[in-house]
């Protein structure tokens, strides 16, 4: 019985540990594209993209605007990735993430006592698995239009019930050389799903320990 219980004690130390994560999966579809020479055949209007951004809550710095706060992530694990796979090949995909040796990620979320109210994530430093586009100078997921009266503007997962409108921009541009070609995606982005930090997961696994230690008994 000792035994039991000392591992549970353990299993939620590493949850606390480790609970500072939140991560944001999300899926949607291209709804434009210009430039389409520079980019992969199948990555065109209504080709599927799926992604996710994530911070990390115990390593942030934040500007507050009265309506709006921004906040700052400059080091993993807080980064924005998406990738478009070929429907044709599960082995070819196009990938755009944050550059992980120069991490510069914020949060924007405003309210809407002037504006319409918003949820921005940009990273600004970013890399492409796709050495011959243009570099990255525009990675952006924007929703706005503030439908469900939720102003409070702490930092939060995103919800798309909360917005009626949202488009995410990748946007690539050669302002050195213009020897490789620029191009542009947006996305309507159609579901979201928080994970669950590892803090929840563990509690979840210490109740079911918890049951079978009383059905012990």
């Amino acid at each position: 019985m000792k035994k039991i219980t000392f591992f549970i004690g353990f299993l939620c130390i590493v949850g606390n540990l480790s609970a500072s994560l939140v991560k944001v999966e999300f899926e949607g579809v291209i709804t434009g594209s210009g430039f389409e020479g520079a980019l992969p055949d199948y990555v065109t209007n209504g080709s599927v993209i799926e992604g996710y951004y994530q911070y990390d809550t115990n390593d942030f710095s934040f500007i507050d605007y009265g309506d709006a706060k921004e906040y700052q992530f400059d080091s993993l694990p807080s980064s924005l990735y998406v990738e478009i796979k070929n429907p044709n090949n599960d082995n070819e995909s196009l990938i755009f993430q944050t550059d992980p040796t120069n991490v510069s990620v914020s949060i924007f979320i405003e309210n809407d006592t002037i504006y319409e109210g918003g949820y921005i994530i940009t990273s600004e430093n970013n890399i492409s698995n796709d050495a011959s586009l243009a570099p990255i100078v525009d990675f952006n997921w924007r929703l706005s239009n503030l439908i469900s009266g939720n102003t409070s503007l702490g930092l939060r997962p995103v919800s798309l019930d909360d917005y009626s409108s949202n488009v995410l921009t990748i946007i690539g541009k050669d302002y050195q050389s213009n020897e490789a070609p620029d191009f542009n995606i947006f996305v309507e982005i159609s579901s979201v799903d928080v994970v669950p930090e590892p803090l929840s997961l563990t509690l979840f696994g210490c109740g079911a320990i918890g049951i079978i230690k009383r059905r012990k008994r």
